[in-house]
C-alpha cells in the first residue's frame, strides 16, 4: 500500500479550494495543516562513555525522543594502537567503536539541541580528535503510525 501523500486529479480545483493533496489516510492536506515548520534531523556521532552525557543534554535541550546506535567507525582519528594476548602483541584497530545518536525536533530548537550535544560530547576544554561529528539534514515529511497526524505535530 502507498503511504505517500498523493496529487489530486484535477489540480485546478481543488487548489482553487485551498487543498493541495491528500495523505495515505484520505486526511485533505492544506497549507494550514500540513504545516510550514521545517522538521530537522540531527544525528550525532560520539564517544560510547560520553552517551548517557549527551542524552541528558538533549533531554535538557527539549528533546523527547531520540534512537541511539553502537556502530564502529574510523574518522580522524586514525585508530589506537591495542595489545593483544599475554604475549602483548601490540595491533593497530583502525575502526574504533562510537554511538550514533539520532534525533527529529522542530527547526526553532536546532540550534539549542545542537550545542548541547557539542558541549556534552566534546572533551577537555578545547575537545579531541574523536570526540564526534553531527550531521543535520532536513525532513520533509513525517507520520506518526499510531495517530496518523503528519508534519511538525509528530515530533513535538
Amino acid at each position: 500500500m502507498d503511504t505517500s501523500p498523493t496529487e489530486l486529479t484535477n489540480p485546478e480545483s481543488e487548489t482553487a479550494a485551498g487543498i493541495d493533496r491528500i495523505d495515505a489516510r484520505g486526511t485533505i492536506l492544506t497549507e494550514t495543516n500540513r504545516g510550514t515548520k521545517t522538521m530537522i534531523k540531527i544525528e550525532a556521532i560520539v564517544r560510547p562513555e560520553r552517551t548517557s552525557t549527551v542524552l541528558a543534554a538533549m533531554e535538557e535541550a527539549g528533546v523527547k525522543g531520540y534512537s541511539y546506535w553502537n556502530i564502529t567507525g574510523k574518522g580522524q582519528q586514525e585508530g589506537v594502537e591495542v595489545f593483544t594476548g599475554r604475549g602483548g602483541h601490540l595491533s593497530h584497530r583502525s575502526a574504533l567503536p562510537k554511538t550514533l545518536i539520532m534525533t527529529v525536533v522542530n527547526d526553532p530548537v536546532r540550534d539549542t539541541v545542537i550545542n548541547a550535544i557539542v558541549d556534552a560530547a566534546r572533551t577537555g576544554a578545547d575537545g579531541e580528535i574523536g570526540d564526534g561529528k553531527i550531521f543535520v539534514t532536513e525532513v520533509v515529511h513525517a507520520v506518526r503510525v499510531r495517530t496518523g497526524e503528519t508534519g511538525e505535530i509528530t515530533v513535538a
